[in-house]
């Protein structure tokens, strides 16, 4: 089977990946509804998630944005009730979902200040157990010079 023949069964209507693709590109083009309908402040961090019943789900990159959006919701809900897609939405829930995940920064090895090492190697000449004492040496050792 030809890789575009395998494409197009995936993408046939009655498939699930078609079904898929189809909800996306509806949710895709009432986004974009729901965009002309928003102050434009907010067009770059609202997005529609879903529509469940009467009441649209939307997400914001931020809890501020989600906050100012929140005091205009009656207003929007009049306004997007004019749009046949969305003339029967009585209710919008706002969640905060960032866009991307915090950049995790890399951390700085641990150290001993020369205090705390003296401090460790004093401590392992009275242990009896031998690996708990080569253990402790071993930390002792992890000064940064």
């Amino acid at each position: 089977m030809s890789r575009l023949n395998i494409i197009t069964s995936l993408l046939r209507k009655d498939s699930a990946t078609g079904a898929l693709v189809k909800q996306a590109l509806a949710l895709s083009d009432l986004n974009t509804l729901l965009k002309q309908h928003l102050p434009a402040r907010f067009a770059e961090h609202i997005t529609l998630s879903t529509i469940k019943g009467r009441t649209i789900l939307l997400h914001s990159d931020s809890a501020a944005w989600a906050a100012q959006l929140r005091y205009i919701t009656p207003e929007l809900v009049e306004s997007l009730n004019t749009v046949e897609e969305f003339q029967n939405i009585l209710d919008i829930r706002v969640k905060v979902r960032p866009e991307s995940l915090p950049v995790h920064r890399q951390r700085e090895p641990l150290t001993l200040s020369q205090a705390s090492a003296d401090a460790i190697n004093r401590y392992t000449s009275s242990l009896t157990n031998d690996k708990t004492r080569e253990a402790f040496k071993r930390i002792a050792k992890k000064i940064k010079g």
